[in-house]
């Protein structure tokens, strides 16, 4: 096996707009800028996005560093929400709280 697979694979994002997913289901885009040897990540622009039934919220964050460990998949994107309503990030927030134990 060869042991720089996951640092090449890495590679593949630096400078693109990504979607990143944690453990916890939270989603975040932005522009992956560097990552580490524990794959943790520095993403520049990034937006939080919750999602919950057919609505979004998003929280522009700037410049975040993602804890390798915490990473379920990472992808290039560009997204669209024109079929979800676009909704205020707090209000989204406490609706999935009364529904979930994730906040």
């Amino acid at each position: 096996m060869d042991v720089d697979y996951p640092t090449r694979e890495y590679e593949l994002y630096l400078n693109k707009n990504v979607v990143i997913l944690l453990k916890d289901e939270r989603y975040f885009y932005g522009i992956m800028n560097s990552f580490d040897q524990y794959n943790s990540i520095a993403l520049n622009f990034a937006t939080e996005r919750l999602f919950y039934e057919n609505l979004f919220a998003e929280k522009r964050l700037g410049l975040i560093s993602l804890r390798g460990e915490s990473v379920i998949f990472i992808g290039i994107c560009n997204p669209t929400f024109s079929s979800l309503k676009k909704v205020d990030y707090d209000f989204l927030k406490a609706k999935i709280a009364k529904t979930s134990n994730l906040y």
